[in-house]
Formats: C-alpha cells, sequence, structure tokens
C-alpha cells in the first residue's frame, strides 16, 4: 500500500508556536548583505522606477534593488492591486508598503519596471491584465528605457510572452518548470535548451555578452535568476544604464541598510496563541480510517502550508507510533536556515514554524508514507514548480514503497505530478469526475480512494 502525504512541518515531528515576533524577525537569509560600491554622484537621477508587487513579494529583492536604484538618484514607487501590500520573507510578513494601483498606473510614466520574486506575488501578477500591460511597455518603449525581472517574476515573462523572441532567459527554483515548457518554443532540439537555468546568474538584452544576438529596438530587458544573484542581476542593470559597475570583492561594498531605519516601521500581522485554537479531533479519524502500521512518514511541504493540516497528520501519525520527518524543496535549508512558516486558513496569519533539514535532493526511499497537506501558498507557489517533487512522488508509487496521502490543496499536485493521470484508468468514476473538475479533489468528504496497482492514493478535503 502506498501512501503519501506532503505537509510543511518540522523534522522530528516537532511545530513551534510563534508567541513573539521575535520568533520571525530574523529569517535566517544567507543572501547578499553588500551592494556595488555607492557612486559619488547621482546618475540615475532624474528616472523613476516602478516596482511591480504582489502580496508574498520576496523582502530582500524589494531591500536590494530599492536600495541600489535610491543610491544613485532614481526615485522608486511601488505598484500593486491594493493600496497596500505586504512584502515577506518567504512568506513571513515582513513589511506592509503603500502603493500605486497597478491596474491604472501609466507604465510609460517611468523609465523602468522591476518585477521581483517572491511566489505568492508572481503567480497572481501572471494572471493579472498585468503581463500584457509590460509587454506593451517593453515592445513600445526605446532602449533607454527598462525590464528588470528576478526569481520567479519570471512567470510575468512566461505570461507576457517575451520568450517567443529571445535567446535565452534565466530562471530560480520557483519558476523552472514554468520556465522549461517556455524554452520549448524556443529552442529545439530539447538539447538546446536544458540546463540553461544554471548557465547564468543574469541576462540583459541588449546583450552585454555580444555572443547572443540582439532582439531589435525595444526597451531594454534584464533577468536574475533569484536573490542570491542579486549582485551580477543589479551589474548588469548598471550596463543598460551607462555605469558599467563591478561586483565588488566579498564583504565590501556598500552594505545593504534596511536594518538600519530604512524600513523602520514594521506592521507585522497580529500574533495568535496556539493553545487557543480548536484542534482538529484524532478519534472520528482513527476509527473511520485506520492507516496504522506506517513507520516513517515523510510530510513534503514548503512555507504557507495549512497549520490546522499539518498539526492534525503529525499528531495523528505520532500517535500512531511512527516517525514524522518534515521535508522541503532543497534551496529551503540553506537560505532559509530550514524554517518553514505555517498559516492560518484562510492564510491571514503566521501561527507556527516547522524546522526543516530534509530537502527534496535526499533520498526518499526510506519513507513508507508521504503527505501533501493544504495551504494555497505552499502548493499554489512553490509545490507545483519544484523540479524534485514530481519524480519523489512518481518514484513511490511506481516502485512500490508505499501510499501517497493528499489533503486540502495539496490535491492540486495530483495532476501537475501526473498521478492522477494513470491512477484515473482504475479510480472509481465519481473520483475522475472530481478529480477533472477543475484538476483537484477539494471536493471529497470526507476522503476518497484511488488505487493503483503499486498501492492507494487517499485524497482529503479540507473539511472538519
Amino acid at each position: 500500500m502506498l501512501i503519501l502525504c506532503i505537509v510543511s512541518l518540522a523534522s522530528a515531528g516537532l511545530l513551534t508556536n510563534i508567541t513573539s515576533y521575535d520568533q520571525i524577525a530574523d529569517s535566517g537569509d544567507q543572501y547578499p548583505q553588500f551592494l556595488p560600491y555607492k557612486p559619488p554622484n547621482l546618475p540615475f537621477q532624474p528616472k523613476k522606477v516602478l516596482f511591480a508587487l504582489g502580496d508574498g513579494v520576496e523582502d530582500h529583492e524589494v531591500y536590494f534593488l530599492h536600495q541600489y536604484f535610491t543610491d544613485r538618484g532614481a526615485a522608486v514607487l511601488f505598484g500593486c492591486f491594493s493600496k497596500q501590500v505586504v512584502i515577506s520573507d518567504f512568506f513571513k510578513p515582513s513589511y506592509i508598503l503603500d502603493c500605486l494601483d497597478l491596474q491604472t498606473v501609466d507604465l510609460h510614466a517611468f523609465d523602468a519596471v522591476y518585477v521581483p520574486g517572491g511566489v505568492p506575488s508572481s503567480s497572481s501578477l501572471r494572471v493579472t491584465g498585468f503581463p500584457s500591460r509590460l509587454r506593451e511597455f517593453w515592445a513600445n518603449s526605446d532602449a533607454s528605457k527598462l525590464v528588470a525581472i528576478i526569481c520567479s517574476g519570471n512567470e510575468v515573462l512566461i505570461e507576457a510572452e517575451f520568450l517567443s523572441i529571445l535567446p535565452a532567459v534565466v530562471g530560480s527554483p520557483a519558476s523552472f518548470l514554468p520556465l522549461e515548457i517556455g524554452f520549448q518554443s524556443v529552442f529545439k532540439p530539447a538539447s538546446n535548451y536544458k540546463g540553461l537555468d544554471n548557465l547564468y546568474s543574469a541576462i540583459s538584452y541588449p546583450p552585454t555578452d555580444q555572443t547572443l544576438p540582439n532582439p531589435g529596438k525595444r526597451a531594454a530587458l534584464v533577468l536574475g535568476k533569484n536573490p542570491a544573484n542579486s549582485l551580477p542581476f543589479v551589474v548588469e542593470i548598471s550596463k543598460m544604464w551607462g555605469l558599467n559597475e563591478q561586483i565588488p570583492p566579498e564583504g565590501k561594498g556598500t552594505p545593504l541598510n534596511f536594518l538600519n531605519g530604512k524600513y523602520n516601521s514594521p506592521q507585522f500581522l497580529p500574533v495568535t496563541n496556539l493553545n487557543q485554537l480548536p484542534k482538529i479531533p484524532l478519534t472520528p479519524f482513527s476509527l473511520n480510517f485506520n492507516i496504522a502500521g506506517h513507520k516513517n512518514v515523510a510530510v513534503a511541504i514548503s512555507s504557507g502550508a495549512s497549520y490546522e493540516e499539518v498539526d492534525f497528520w503529525n499528531r495523528y501519525f505520532l500517535s500512531q507510533g511512527a516517525e514524522v520527518t518534515f521535508t522541503c524543496p532543497s534551496w529551503i535549508p540553506p537560505y532559509k536556515q530550514g524554517k518553514v512558516f505555517l498559516h492560518s486558513s484562510p492564510p491571514a496569519n503566521v501561527l507556527a514554524y516547522a524546522q526543516c533539514d530534509y530537502g527534496f535532493d535526499k533520498d526518499f526511499s526510506i519513507f513508507d508514507l508521504i503527505i501533501v497537506p493544504g495551504g494555497l501558498f505552499s502548493t499554489g507557489g512553490v509545490l507545483r514548480n519544484d523540479p524534485l517533487l514530481p519524480s519523489i512522488l512518481n518514484d513511490h508509487l511506481l516502485k512500490g514503497r508505499g501510499n501517497l496521502i493528499f489533503s486540502g490543496t495539496g490535491n492540486e499536485l495530483l495532476l501537475p505530478s501526473r498521478l492522477a493521470m494513470g491512477a484515473l484508468v482504475s479510480a472509481p468514476k465519481e473520483n475522475r469526475r472530481d478529480l477533472m473538475n477543475g484538476g483537484y479533489s477539494i471536493s471529497m468528504a470526507p476522503f476518497s480512494l484511488i488505487p493503483t496497482p503499486q498501492g492507494t492514493i487517499y485524497t482529503f478535503s479540507a473539511d472538519k
């Protein structure tokens, strides 16, 4: 029997309640803390730069570029789809910023438009009218203007259909799969594009690397891989605007100063006492759905997972004597010190964090059960784009290592992982209908079974 459950939890089955802001004040980012040396004059004055943001935008990519532009005299304004936007460190709310209405602001009033990453932000931007407006700005501006995109902001690049005329782009862990799909329409055969996301930390058009073709007269375009590559990203921007700056020696340059008062008015979301939250009871579940007997359970998670679901699965399998290990995308342990933040339902607050030291790049053959819990930001923002997770899930099924469990919005991983497509052959008719309705089985209550030759996929709604 094979059960897969993906959840955002901490290793050793422990969750840490957040009872003070000190617990979320330091994210543990290992991103660059120094910028290129600040020039003695203001070479970007009087340029204006618009930051296109959605809730959950990666805070480092806001701080770093904000300081870079303003240190050189450019005016920076924030744009979003409401009056304020929450910038975050991997789904941990950091600060609330006032912003212009991104639906009505005139992009041509700016010299540059910058789209940072943070998967909740880029995922929301790409399903609005903003990508088409960005493409129009890019196509109808001369090379003195600039479009800069980094990390999962590249999802907006894909949606804006820039790829049809570009020879190469770079990606990030969060945008790897959509970029790879986009590459297929540009590079033939496939071997010409495989691995391009690892070749460059930043790249620009018109190219500073003269081996790449110039795409024509339009706004300059600079693409960055991820926040760890913020320095080469801003160096490429400097070349587009005639500065030709250099990456400073390690530990040298202008210090990133957002900790010294530039953003000194944080408006954190309120802390909740977890001891006052209702718990989903274990007894009815244990009586009606006995899946005891598993010894090693993997909970695959990303920040933004549902606290209630993670807490429930954690308590249930610990009560059955199983060892629970919290697993996560492989970039979380080194870049986020393994902290995975868990949200309320709906995701209005951060309630707890789990410590994850077991990345998706490690050995999953030791587990006899994998759980994928829900949480919109976790499943829709990160897990659906992880390049390793589909193989992990399929290997567990195809090699008969255990069963799979999906709960809540974790069911969104069924079709992207191509698990349900094969399993539907033997699934009951009503399950096939629900799975194909929108691609996931959130309406199933309390649970449904999808038998396969190797094991069973269990799908649970998030309903109590």
